[in-house]
């Protein structure tokens, strides 16, 4: 039987990490919140025509968000009363929307469509900035708390999850926790003392 995750026995309850996609999120996580959300979409998923649940799960696990609201879509429309038929062919074109809707006679074409406010150059840099924040969230840092203030990056280059961490771990044990005074306690949560990072070496090149 055709599943949209994996079954098998989750323990994992910890956060969605930053570079972590919506589904590896959905797929890993054993709180009982997402456990209840997994559920329901697996509900939504078998009653999806079986001959097109395999191309659906695939484009999941690669774009969740498109085809999760093709899956909504698909759903919503079936629980109303509808016969909702995927890919159907259109006269006069090669074009294959995403449904064909109909009932009572009316009867319509239907296409999913995610709009998206970011350029690929802007979700790119966001992808850097994930990997860097998960970068800091795996530092360990029990006296203080790190913010990213701002970063920049050269075009088509990753920096090094690794130095990264290795560069706060140094850095961090060279301060007394125990020696801030009350001016520095008295400012805003992520407006304290700075650290600046810069990668000397060259970075390894991003995937196309």
């Amino acid at each position: 039987m055709a599943s949209l995750f994996g079954q098998y026995q989750r323990t994992d309850p910890s956060p969605k990490r930053h570079s972590e996609s919506a589904y590896q999120f959905g797929d890993r996580s054993a709180r009982p919140k997402v456990s209840a959300v997994r559920a329901l979409f697996e509900s939504w998923f078998g009653a999806y025509p079986k001959a097109q649940q395999a191309e659906l799960q695939g484009r999941c696990v690669a774009d969740f968000y498109a085809a999760f609201f093709e899956l909504f879509l698909y759903s919503y429309f079936k629980n109303g009363g509808y016969e909702v038929t995927p890919h159907p062919q259109v006269a006069d074109s090669t074009r294959k929307p995403d449904y064909l809707v109909e009932k009572d006679g009316c009867r319509f074409y239907l296409e999913a469509i995610i709009a998206r406010d970011l350029s690929d150059e802007e979700a790119a840099k966001g992808r850097v900035k994930n990997l860097l924040l998960d970068a800091i969230n795996d530092t360990p840092s029990p006296n203080f708390f790190l913010h990213l203030r701002e970063f920049t990056i050269v075009p088509g280059k990753q920096p090094s999850s690794r130095r990264i961490r290795a560069f706060l771990k140094r850095e961090l044990a060279t301060i007394d926790p125990d020696s801030v005074d009350a001016s520095q306690l008295a400012r805003p949560l992520f407006d304290g003392p700075g650290l600046t990072y810069q990668e000397t070496r060259p970075s390894r090149s991003l995937s196309p």
